[in-house]
């Protein structure tokens, strides 16, 4: 899934992703020095049905897996709290939307049972 304004990963993105089979959430508001990467320590390419919790709250990121606890958490760096995007979203993409050569999105099928977006 991922979501932005612009087309690189300096200005405003929300990303989830599948890393080597661990759920990944990535996001910059616009003041980010280096790439922020969340993983689960949980394996979700296993052929069963998994529930995948992405929250972002101002500068707080968490991704969780089956109700984890705790669920992993990153921090943005200082200086803005907002997450200002196009409005689209792209969801179960086999390749980027734009060319994004600081993050390896590798083709992925997924089946999506259930979305709710709060």
């Amino acid at each position: 899934m991922w979501t932005n304004k612009g087309n690189t990963l300096q200005g405003d993105f929300f990303a989830i992703a599948l890393v080597n089979g661990y759920p990944q959430l990535s996001f910059n508001l616009g003041r980010q020095k280096t790439l922020l990467m969340i993983r689960s320590k949980v394996r979700v390419n296993d052929g069963a049905w998994h529930t995948i919790v992405a929250h972002r709250r101002k500068r707080v990121g968490t991704i969780s897996v089956d109700g984890e606890t705790p669920a992993e958490r990153g921090v943005a760096d200082p200086g803005a709290s907002l997450l200002n995007t196009s409005g689209r979203l792209w969801i179960g993409m086999k390749k980027s939307p734009y060319c994004i050569n600081s993050i390896v999105i590798s083709l992925f099928f997924i089946c999506i049972d259930e979305n709710l977006f709060l």
